[in-house]
């Protein structure tokens, strides 16, 4: 019994662990300045914005990287940019984007 306890535990505290690492945002976020583009996050999905073209894929945070993999024309892409949050703003390769409210 004790033992199924303890496994228990460490299952539980593994599964924390996971789900702990990984980063979601919701909401939709502008390039700060100008109407050039944003970015909305919903759950997994992400759906990027520029020009009247959407491109909607997932996206994943692991530490400082955000990673995009969407389709596009037929075409499988993938991107990892450089990410960092600081208070109702994300900086995606150093470029700022504010939520929108």
């Amino acid at each position: 019994m004790k033992k199924t306890i303890a496994m228990l535990l460490v299952v539980c505290m593994v599964l924390v662990g996971v789900t702990g690492c990984s980063k979601k945002l919701s909401g939709t976020y502008k390039v700060y300045g100008n109407d050039a583009g944003a970015i909305t996050f919903e759950g997994d999905q992400v759906t990027i914005s520029a020009f009247g073209i959407n491109v909607i894929g997932n996206y994943k945070i692991e530490g400082d990287k955000l990673s995009v993999e969407a389709e596009f024309l037929g075409q499988k892409i993938s991107y990892d940019y450089t990410f960092k949050q600081s208070g109702d703003s994300i900086y995606l390769d150093g470029v700022e984007f504010r939520k929108d409210e």
